[in-house]
């Protein structure tokens, strides 16, 4: 099984002292202690700055920051090429990919913000066709049927209608979620993770007037939904596993502390990875993918293997 890891500078207090951009691919083998790189792609003295990561076969989409975003064919692991890039209105933080479009979730205090749709039906060429503007500032976007989800910064939760992607609308937005930064969708229950409020339950039943049904959390960075459960990267407190099975009332259920700053994470069967990064008193850095076993999930176990790498965002 593949990993993808979106690798970038050291980045402190928004100065990047290398610039420096790779797609990496981790292995796992049967047991995550053997897992290692296998591949990369790096761009040197190129305006790149990796967010987000999408493999759709053999395609990489990258949420490439002042880069745009970029294209990568996978299809030889040991050997990923950018295929194609496209410049984008503001600073590429999410993407999501439904059909041929490519949804970008765009956000900076110095740039535009908003959400950007680019057709991806020729990888090799893909074009902008629409875009909208937003309030707050783009981290996360999430896409079911003809609905574009994004996590907006201080703008919480934006609805968006793509049923035309030449022409998206906002029709709905919930705004005390917290400073959003990450986003899942399961059915008719959106999942916002918000650096000041935790794992907010937003119901989108009705498009329009989302309700937020409850919250639970303090400081999450990113969220992923498997299973009925939720999995957050919480700074405060630590990976949790929340059951959501009632989203009136989901609860923490365990509870790991992984003495780092995760920034996103991703499950895959009983075993959960978290891209970290961490900066000591004294100071130290620890960078790289904690692997979290979740097979005893209300007891789950930290350190099954750790790579270290440079400053890891998402994963």
């Amino acid at each position: 099984m593949l990993i993808w890891q979106k690798i970038r500078g050291w980045k402190v207090r928004g100065v990047i002292p290398a610039i420096l951009w790779s797609l990496s691919l981790l292995m796992t083998a049967a047991a995550p202690s053997e897992g290692h790189i296998i591949g990369s792609w790096k761009c040197e003295n190129c305006v790149t700055d990796p967010q987000d990561v999408v493999v759709v076969e053999n395609i990489a989409y990258v949420a490439d920051g002042d880069g745009g975003l970029r294209v990568a064919d996978v299809s030889d692991p040991k050997n990923p090429a950018i295929i194609a890039s496209v410049d984008t209105l503001g600073y590429a933080n999410g993407v999501a990919i439904a059909g041929n479009m490519a949804y970008l979730a765009c956000g900076s205090y110095e740039k535009w913000n908003g959400l950007q749709v680019i057709s991806v039906s020729d990888p090799e060429s893909p074009v902008i066709i629409g875009s909208v503007d937003i309030p707050g500032s783009a981290y996360g976007v999430a896409v079911t049927g003809d609905t574009a989800y994004v996590a907006s910064g201080w703008g919480g939760l934006q609805v968006i209608d793509v049923s035309d992607p030449k022409h998206p609308v906002i029709i709905g937005y919930a705004s005390r979620v917290g400073y959003a930064s990450d986003i899942d969708v399961m059915g008719d229950t959106v999942y916002v993770a918000a650096e000041s409020s935790g794992l907010n339950l937003i119901d989108v039943s009705n498009l329009e007037k989302p309700v937020i049904i409850s919250s639970v959390g303090n400081d999450a960075q990113g969220l992923t939904i498997a299973g009925g459960m939720a999995y957050l990267a919480d700074d405060n407190e630590g990976f949790q596993v929340i059951d959501v099975s009632d989203p009136a009332n989901p609860a923490i259920i365990g509870i790991v502390d992984y003495s780092c700053d995760a920034n996103d994470l991703a499950v895959a069967g009983d075993t959960a990875y978290l891209a970290c990064n961490f900066l000591s008193s004294i100071g130290g850095r620890w960078n790289g993918l904690k692997v979290i076993d979740v097979r005893g999930i209300r007891n789950p176990l930290l350190s099954l293997a750790m790579w270290e790498r440079q400053v890891m965002f998402r994963v």
